[in-house]
């Protein structure tokens, strides 16, 4: 190569670097990923699915609460899940209606028990929670915030909170309590004990 072309090429070359580096440094950040819309139905699901369409559910709410990240959201179908469940992160879960979406704790355990993250449920219904002994919160128990918006919570049974057992602040609109059983005795030595639909302290 001689002097005059290396010169023209190192010529070339500066400018093209510079123009490379304006690209780099004026690309714009990386937006947040938004959180995941997660989709359940008992009946067309597949747990193996990806679960983040209503064409490709989980078929049951404890696998979408699994791939879920924080701040998600639940979408589950009409139809009746028999399931016990715990969540560690904020989520919203949201039914198709109380008369339509059932969790169902078959008079044997638990439904929601909730620890550590502000959880939302919205437009279905919670039935036949049952802990025994000593136990609290028949539907639920959570220790952390909880919104309750159009949710039937009904026929579940705990030693306190038969229906629901908080503590921690709770907001409740357009829901219903009914024939929730608190078995412990209201005894003025023990304050915690009663509360057939909810005990929050």
């Amino acid at each position: 190569m001689n002097t005059q072309t290396h010169r023209t090429l190192r010529f070339w070359l500066a400018p093209l670097t510079l123009a490379l580096c304006g690209v780099l440094l004026t690309a714009p950040a990386a937006s947040a990923v938004p959180p995941a819309p997660w989709h359940v139905n008992d009946l067309s699901g597949d747990d193996s699915n990806d679960c983040l369409s209503a064409a490709t559910p989980c078929k049951t709410i404890g696998a979408a609460i699994t791939k879920s990240s924080a701040g998600d959201t639940i979408h589950i179908a009409a139809g009746a899940y028999t399931e016990s469940l715990t969540v560690n992160k904020a989520l919203t879960f949201i039914g198709a209606g109380a008369a339509n979406t059932f969790v169902d704790g078959n008079q044997n355990s638990r439904i929601f028990d909730i620890t550590g993250a502000a959880v939302t449920l919205q437009d279905l219904t919670l039935r036949n929670g049952y802990v025994g002994g000593s136990n609290t919160g028949g539907a639920i128990r959570t220790n952390s915030p909880l919104t309750l918006t159009r949710v039937t919570v009904i026929t579940n049974t705990a030693y306190w909170g038969g229906g629901v057992y908080a503590i921690a602040d709770v907001t409740i609109s357009n829901s219903r309590f009914e024939n929730n059983t608190a078995s412990g005795p209201d005894m003025s030595n023990d304050l915690r004990k009663g509360g057939g639909g909810l005990y929050v302290t």
